[in-house]
């Protein structure tokens, strides 16, 4: 039995169902603009010895970190305005994919003792999957209505798992009757 809910709950819980996903959209946009907009200014960012230490093998860090700063910030207009929204999440999954590379690359600075006791700067990287699940979720929303229902479970109370249980105990009553020997196809009787 459900508890009656009170009318407020009830009415953010609408307003949510509503507007959740935009807010969710602009607050991860605005924490991409703003962390790439640290990237711009010289030792303003915390993350900048960590990506000097991931890249700096490959690249000159003084020419990546800009060119990451601008990538951040496009990311994060991208999803305040809403303007090619498969495109922008598409880039952040890239991103994503290279902001969780000093795990491996450089692990001195990412552990105290791995897999469990991570440097503040490990838990800086963790704090990404946060980041990861927000944007799959804003990309799972991208598909049209159609693939939405076609690619769907099922839901369990749905007339055609109804009616497949049906079928499967019916099968069951027969086979224990002897009834479906006659019917067995010969190369699925084993």
């Amino acid at each position: 039995m459900e508890l009656p809910r009170p009318r407020l709950e009830r009415a953010v819980a609408g307003w949510l169902a509503h507007h959740a996903q935009d807010l969710q959209r602009v607050g991860l946009g605005i924490v991409f603009l703003w962390l790439g907009a640290l990237k711009f200014v010289p030792g303003l960012s915390p993350a900048e010895a960590l990506i000097a230490a991931t890249v700096g093998w490959a690249v000159d860090p003084q020419l990546f970190l800009p060119v990451l700063a601008a990538w951040e910030c496009l990311l994060g207009i991208g999803l305040i305005a809403h303007r090619a929204p498969r495109a922008t999440l598409l880039m952040m999954f890239a991103h994503m994919g290279g902001t969780f590379m000093p795990l491996v690359a450089c692990p001195e600075l990412v552990w105290t003792s791995a897999p469990f006791g991570f440097t503040l700067e490990g838990q800086y990287i963790l704090k990404n999957l946060v980041l990861v699940g927000a944007g799959l979720t804003l990309f799972g929303r991208l598909a049209s209505p159609a693939d939405a229902r076609r690619y769907a479970p099922p839901p369990s109370g749905s007339r055609c798992l109804d009616r497949l249980r049906a079928r499967r105990a019916q099968a069951v009553r027969l086979d224990r009757r002897g009834l479906l020997d006659g019917l067995r196809h010969p190369r699925l009787s084993g």
